[in-house]
């Protein structure tokens, strides 16, 4: 790196530990305001457990009978949280006699969220304070975190930070296909084409590829993917104080990202509205091609009972390489860069009856100097319907008031069978459809079988009318052994793969056809253990393709990483991870049989945590230079310098 650069970091580093060790806002907050002993969150080899958590509290408001200071009237309860969020077994551990009984009634208006194992609602037991307050004093401590619930404040950051630090790493390693990044810039050799979901509204573009849509929502959402659907909501933050979250790079090729979050609950004062901002700037050389952006992200979440209301804004603009865009658009060759404009705005109302939302959305490129254009409006409802251990959910979109889609998905579980079944259709030539069966022959053994298919069909339009159609079809067993701290999953089955162009323009005529089937198999090795004071994940995918004819796959495709986390005293930990990228070589469809050579990217990172909120890394990404990255030319071995900076107001 030049020496600017690296003034820049070390003055960076200085004023920023200077200022951690000058505030109070960081661990004065998080330890000496709370005080309180640090409640354990317990992290196995694919989840994170959370315990149990008050989602909605409401005040109890003392008459004039009860004489004395209100802080002093605090009944302490045990409860067991069901599964389905209701609550049993009170116990009273810390006794006012007068009080006892209406804290019992009182603690049933409360709401809670379950403890969550391994993706599953289980029961567990909480510790409460009730805390009871005058009709004239109510409203001056109800936002003071003095009165405030600290344990379930400290808890509910604790494990806001856990999610946080886990799920965009993880997501990435779920994901089918092979997918890279540096830093919140991701790149990858095909769509991924499942279904993406951003708070219920489904993503889509004519003209993006799925893995840049993904790009620009992933780093501020929870993820939850199951079959072929990626869907990213916003976490419940039922907390009244300010959570900040920054990560600021620095790096070669003018490589700058800043990535800023802010959460709040009583947002602007108002009780129950939960306030969310995202902000994204990105600017810098990826593969030897420009690509900048600045992405603004708002929502409003209400909630009045038992319904819940959103409201949302979505603004981006940005510039981006043109193999960025969908196959049917995309032109590996071709460096020239494509303006987008996004102007996105929703609405959600979510009852126990059903869900219904509306979505506006205007998105705009310019391709090749030509510019296009999707407006779109999107209206559904959605229905739960549950029985028993089955869950069906039925929803109907309705597109710019006269396009209609449906989807079912239905899952649940018999006995040791657990299933998960996907529809959805909008027309002959746009559906898809996901089935898993999953049976646990023992708690460390399972099998199962799963099928998945995709027909699309979108017109490109470059100086001609060109119709595009695509059909891919996998069907596959596996299965999956596993202990506490170790996963192998292993699949092979078979992949069908059509596609369809032709062009009936008078200047330009042609019918083009391709099918190919082929043989598939593919490996997953994870691995979360901890020594003492060290703790190694490693992860390991590796698939396989053998095709009858052409080789319009990579034979071999690798993604493998491996993480080492030292914890020192004080909150201090020490972490270095190296991950490597591989895929071989094959021929594009996209780009009329397009030859792409392999491509090896290997990247690793050193990190020091200086607190549970401030972290610093260094990253080298190419280190072994290598010429090409999912058929373009990639930049040389080069560094990032960065700062995570979360913190509370």
């Amino acid at each position: 790196m030049s020496k600017l650069v690296i003034k820049t970091l070390l003055t960076i580093i200085f004023f920023t530990t200077l200022n951690i060790y000058s505030n109070e806002n960081i661990e004065t907050i998080s330890d000496s305001l709370l005080n309180i002993k640090q409640e354990i969150i317990k992290v196995s080899n694919d989840s994170i457990y959370i315990p149990p958590q008050i989602r909605v509290e409401k005040p109890c408001i003392l008459d004039a009978k009860f004489k004395g200071d209100p802080k002093d009237f605090k009944v302490g309860m045990v409860i067991d949280v069901l599964p389905d969020s209701s609550i049993t077994n009170i116990r009273i551990f810390k006794s006012i006699p007068d009080l006892d009984k209406i804290a019992k009634k009182e603690i049933q208006n409360w709401k809670f969220t379950p403890a969550l194992k391994k993706g599953k609602t289980v029961l567990d037991s909480l510790q409460v304070i009730m805390e009871f307050f005058y009709d004239d004093s109510f409203e001056e401590t109800k936002l003071d975190s003095i009165f405030y619930n600290t344990k379930r404040l400290k808890l509910g950051i604790e494990t806001l930070n856990q999610i946080q630090n886990q799920h965009y790493h993880n997501l990435l390693k779920k994901l089918p296909h092979n997918i890279i990044r540096e830093n919140y810039h991701l790149d990858s050799p095909f769509d991924y084409r499942n279904v993406l979901k951003i708070d219920g509204f489904r993503e889509t573009s004519k003209y993006a590829s799925e893995i840049h849509l993904l790009q620009n929502r992933l780093p501020f959402y929870n993820y939850d993917f199951q079959g072929n659907q990626l869907n990213l909501s916003n976490p419940d933050y039922f907390i009244p104080v300010t959570f900040t979250e920054a990560y600021m790079v620095l790096g070669d090729y003018e490589m700058n990202q800043l990535a800023l979050s802010m959460r709040k609950d009583y947002f602007l004062g108002v009780k129950h509205l939960y306030g969310k901002f995202d902000f994204l700037a990105q600017d810098g050389y990826w593969t030897r091609t420009r690509e900048k952006s600045a992405n603004f992200n708002l929502d409003l979440i209400y909630h009045l009972g038992n319904n819940k209301f959103f409201l949302g804004t979505n603004i981006v603009n940005q510039e981006i390489p043109q193999h960025k865009l969908r196959d049917s658009y995309k032109n590996l060759n071709n460096l020239e860069v494509v303006e987008e404009k996004n102007r996105e705005y929703s609405f959600k109302w979510e009852s126990n009856f059903a869900l219904i939302g509306f979505q506006t959305r205007k998105r705009s490129f310019k391709i090749d100097n030509s510019k296009y254009s999707e407006n779109q409006k999107n209206i559904f409802i959605e229905k739960d319907i549950s029985l028993s251990q089955q869950n069906l959910t039925i929803r109907i979109d309705n597109y710019n008031f006269d396009d209609f889609a449906s989807e079912f998905n239905f899952n649940g579980k018999i006995n040791q069978v657990t299933h998960n079944n996907i529809l959805y259709f909008k027309n002959d030539a746009n559906f898809s459809f996901f089935s898993k069966i999953f049976y646990s022959l023992h708690k460390n053994f399972s099998i199962y079988s799963e099928i998945n298919k995709l027909e699309d069909y979108n017109t490109k339009f470059v100086g001609n009318k060109v119709n595009f159609k695509e059909k891919k079809a996998l069907s596959s067993i596996g299965c999956i052994v596993k202990n506490s701290y170790i996963s192998f999953d292993t699949k092979i089955g078979n992949c069908s793969i059509s596609q369809k162009t032709s062009s009936n323009d008078s200047t330009l005529t042609f019918n083009y056809q391709f099918e190919n089937e082929n043989f598939v198999a593919e490996e997953i090795v994870s691995f979360n253990k901890s020594f003492q004071q060290l703790n190694i994940q490693f992860f390991h995918q590796f698939s396989y393709s053998h095709f009858k004819e052409g080789l319009n796959l990579p034979k071999f495709q690798n993604k493998s990483s491996i993480d080492f986390c030292y914890n020192l005293e004080h909150n201090n930990k020490l972490r270095i991870g190296i991950s490597n990228a591989f895929c071989g070589d094959y021929f594009s469809l996209s780009e009329n049989f397009q030859y792409i050579p392999q491509s090896n990217q290997t990247d690793a990172y050193f990190a020091i945590q200086l607190t549970k909120l401030f972290q610093i890394n260094l990253n080298v990404y190419n280190l072994l230079d290598s010429n090409y990255i999912f058929g373009k030319k990639s930049l040389s071995r080069h560094y990032n310098f960065s700062v995570i900076w979360k913190f509370l107001n």
